[in-house]
């Protein structure tokens, strides 16, 4: 019950009144003999620009593509000054979409973007008009089913999401490489 509460209130995806609801929820159902004294915490709200609503159908959206092996279509975007976000491109991106995975409190999708043969990898929340292929009548079965993930170069056909991102920290995608850090003993903490 302590670790549920203690991630209730270290998420960032729940809002500090919602999370207080929550959990008062979750300590009702604690026996009364036991008591988890935890109100002395208070949460800083964060800033986010996230669109909690289109980040849901988004994902909806993409995982039944996954399920069903078709590519998605989508305007991959950036923020500008005005924390809006902002095609980086006019042209839709076509890829092949094939995990979804939670890191940092963000979703991404890890994929191929036609027509290349290696990773790709976008955070869900700015994409954009999300669409699958599915049934779309402007393309043939072979442009709108997704690529096979033996053709992708780097890309694990069998999912270990944990070695994939000891691999691939902070999302990045080329191929890993190994380093020596050289590190002062009074530095470690930092790290």
């Amino acid at each position: 019950i302590c670790n549920l509460i203690e991630s209730i209130q270290f998420s960032k995806t729940v809002d500090t009144k919602t999370a207080k609801i929550i959990i008062k929820k979750v300590k009702k159902l604690i026996n009364t003999q036991r008591s988890i004294d935890i109100n002395e915490i208070e949460r800083v709200p964060e800033f986010s620009t996230i669109r909690k609503e289109e980040l849901r159908e988004n994902l909806g959206i993409i995982q039944k593509a996954i399920e069903n092996k078709y590519k998605i279509m989508f305007y991959f975007n950036g923020y500008n000054h005005n924390k809006q976000l902002i095609k980086v491109k006019e042209k839709k991106y076509l890829v092949s979409p094939y995990y979804v995975v939670a890191y940092n409190n963000r979703y991404y999708l890890i994929s191929n973007t036609e027509p290349y043969n290696n990773i790709s990898i976008y955070r869900i929340d700015l994409m954009t008009e999300v669409e699958s292929l599915e049934g779309n009548k402007e393309y043939d079965i072979k442009k709108i089913s997704a690529r096979a993930k033996k053709e992708i170069k780097a890309l694990p056909v069998i999912w270990q999401a944990q070695d994939f991102m000891l691999e691939h920290m902070n999302m990045f995608y080329d191929d890993p490489v190994e380093i020596r850090l050289k590190v002062k003993n009074n530095t470690y903490t930092y790290i």
